[in-house]
This record gives structure tokens, sequence and C-alpha cells, in this order.
């Protein structure tokens, strides 16, 4: 399974660094333009369209915006016939409230019949990579959660990206965890 969710954080990073091309010969945006439930569609179809490459013989039931009784609908859920999921929740360009709210919803979930993935594109001044204090930030939160963030690929994916918002250059980042119980996490 870890293979797995390595895969498909391979698979996330591709579609991020895809539409950004895309976007910008189509209207002249970046991957900002892109609304979040696009990109989690564009990537549950990627996935499932290579599911023997990243599943193997098991290939799961994908599911968008499934509610698993943790709070509120989860973004992209890929169901297994032995009952477990790989549970990921998306975040594109948003404040870290709301970065963290996915976390400890993602931190409701019973670890041992989910692996729970979150996936964040973060708008980042070109100038503050490679982290702005925001990445730290929710390493920090997932430690006050009594839990890990374990990054699914050896460096996060960045790249410049266009937009309008701001007057300095922006670069997104691409950053993929695994959300891991602490052996001894406080109950």
């Amino acid at each position: 399974m870890n293979t797995s969710v390595s895969n498909l954080a391979t698979i996330f990073t591709e579609v991020a660094v895809r539409e950004e091309s895309v976007l910008q010969a189509a209207c002249d945006k970046g991957i900002f333009f892109m609304p979040e439930l696009a990109y989690t569609y564009v990537c549950g179809r990627e996935a499932m369209t290579q599911a023997q490459k990243i599943f193997g013989d098991e290939v799961p039931e994908w599911n968008r915006e499934l509610d698993l009784g943790n709070g509120g609908p989860s973004d992209l859920v890929f169901e297994f016939q032995n009952g477990k999921h790989i549970v990921i929740e998306f975040k594109m360009r948003d404040k870290i409230d709301a970065y963290i709210a996915d976390l400890e919803k993602l931190s409701r979930l019973d670890a041992n019949k989910n692996i729970r993935v979150f996936c964040v594109l973060l708008d980042m001044f070109t100038r503050d990579l490679p982290d702005d204090g925001r990445l730290q930030a929710l390493q920090d939160a997932a430690l006050m959660l009594g839990e890990k963030l374990t990054p699914l690929m050896s460096e996060f994916k960045t790249f410049e990206t266009k937009q309008d918002r701001y007057q300095q250059p922006i670069s997104c980042v691409v950053a993929v965890w695994c959300l891991e119980e602490i052996p001894d996490k406080p109950t």
C-alpha cells in the first residue's frame, strides 16, 4: 500500500505541473486559476486511469466528497474491498487555519483502517522558498494532534506560476504527506 501512496503523490505532482502548462497555454493563467475541486477530480481520474500501475490487482472504488463521519466529506477516497481506504484531503492557496482544519479532519480517522494523505498546493512568494513558515507550521500542527506528517516524496516539487493577485513572483509548492500516528500518542 505504501507504493500506492507514493505513486499517488507522483500523480498529484504531475497533474499540477501539467495543468500549469495547460492553463498558461489556454488563458495565460497558472495552477491557482484551477478550482480545488477540479484539481481533485483530475487527480482522481488520473489515478483510476493508471489503477493497475498504482494499486496492482486490488483496484479500489473511486469516491469523491465521501462523508466518513470525521467532520465533513473527504475530498478523494479510494475504497478497497477489505474495508480499508486511502483518504486524501486537498488544499490549494488558502489560509493556514484551513490547512490545519483538514489535518484535524484527517486525524479523526482510524489510522488502522485508513491511509490518510494530505496534498497541498501552496502559493509562496518565490523569494521565500523553500518555506515561508507554513510548511513548518503544518508539521507543528500535526504534532499537536499527536500525529506526524511524513513526506511522500524526497523533495516537494516547486515551480513558478502565473497569477494576478500579487506583484511579486509566486511559486507553487506541491507538498504531499501521509499523516501517521505517533506510537506513544496521548489519548
